[in-house]
């Protein structure tokens, strides 16, 4: 009668013994392809030999010519084979790629990133994100263990570990914050001043957009690189209303360089957004005097970089009241303006989130009025007749 065959990778009998002098341990082994081969080690002593073979049998399964990893690749290897799935097959997009390839390097890879897969244990991942959270803080250790919780699915999937392990190491605790909304009194100081800065610099023949930026900040609450990839295709100047339609970003690439995204951060981001009269009016003489296809363009007819808008605000209201104030500061504004005015739902689909639990607990400011109780607090003070 034939032997039954070994389970799927699975081995037989382990054999000891000397093979001309030399300590020998071997074994059948049946592989993925269902081929039974034998597979031997030496060592030193006999027992050396058989712990060499059973180390070599536990991850002989993925050992194969076509194996891009092993328990004993790094955790760098193994983060740098997950970026490279997540490229080809579009998992994100090219700004977030680019952010998780730049924090793998600057904070991985000199933390843990030589450490192997098999070494990678969850208290050792666990000390690592928290020392992360005292050294760079928790908007940091978050990235990292999203990265680390991303890339371990990944050799779960490859079967050389038996459980995420990354997913069990602690949730990076939250950091609360309450939204600050500038007031309605002060962005009504704030426009004519923005008018004033701009009006100075033209006369010294610089170029000046912040008055007609901040502007459609607050027309529209959407994001800075919304607005900045804003181009007149996507605008619809009409004689009673001005339509805006919010379809794309800028973000920087993995090469470092500015693009435009043809589309938002999220679905939700997709959105036309109908103009007050004042910020109508104000597209309508930039489009007036535009010469390039974007709405505010560099002064080479480009993309602006984000990054110089922050500066040049930070340098107009240096000194002033404003100081301390952001462009992020304008999407609060509007938030918190449309929450009382419209209800949350409106304020979350003019700036374009999927949820209004974001719109509330990061953007909308929260109400500083509890509501009128005189009436039933009245109760407390009329008497028992």
């Amino acid at each position: 009668m034939a032997r039954a065959p070994l389970v799927l990778e699975t081995h037989g009998k382990i054999t000891r013994k000397k093979v001309n002098g030399t300590p020998t341990a071997f074994t059948r082994y049946r592989d993925a392809d269902g081929i039974t081969r034998k597979v031997q080690r030496i060592g030193r002593t006999l027992s050396e030999a058989e712990q060499n073979l059973q180390h070599a049998l536990k991850t002989r399964h993925i050992e194969d010519e076509h194996a891009a990893l092993s328990p004993d690749s790094t955790v760098d290897q193994l983060i740098a084979e997950w970026l490279d799935e997540a490229r080809s097959a579009g998992r994100y997009a090219a700004a977030t790629l680019r952010t998780y390839s730049q924090r793998a390097a600057s904070t991985i890879t000199p933390g843990i990133g030589s450490v192997r897969i098999r070494e990678a244990t969850v208290s050792k991942m666990d000390r690592f994100v928290k020392l992360t959270t005292k050294n760079h803080g928790p908007g940091t250790a978050r990235t990292v263990r999203t990265i680390l919780v991303n890339a371990f699915e990944l050799a779960l999937r490859h079967g050389l570990v038996d459980f995420n392990r990354a997913k069990n190491t602690a949730p990076v605790p939250a950091t609360k914050s309450t939204p600050a909304a500038p007031s309605l009194a002060m962005i009504r100081d704030l426009l004519p001043f923005l008018k004033a800065h701009d009006a100075a610099l033209i006369e010294r023949g610089r170029p000046a957009y912040l008055h007609d930026l901040i502007g459609l900040y607050l027309a529209t609450g959407a994001r800075t690189a919304e607005l900045l990839a804003l181009e007149w295709p996507s605008v619809e100047i009409g004689t009673d209303v001005t339509k805006v339609s919010i379809e794309a970003t800028l973000i920087v690439n993995e090469a470092g360089k500015l693009e435009r995204q043809k589309f938002t951060k999220s679905d939700a981001g997709m959105r036309r957004l109908t103009l007050p009269p004042a910020a109508a009016l104000t597209l309508q003489e930039r489009r007036a005097a535009s010469y390039c296809p974007i709405v505010f363009p560099s002064s080479t007819g480009t993309h602006r970089w984000p990054h110089n808008l922050r500066r040049e605000w930070r340098e107009a209201v240096k000194g002033t009241q404003f100081e301390g104030l952001t462009p992020k500061s304008f999407r609060k504004a509007v938030a918190t303006l449309l929450r009382d005015d419209m209800g949350i739902e409106a304020a979350r689909d003019q700036l374009g989130h999927s949820d209004e639990r974001v719109t509330k607990a990061h953007y909308a400011q929260r109400l500083a009025d509890a509501p009128d109780a005189t009436l039933a607090l009245e109760k407390f003070f009329q008497s028992a007749e």
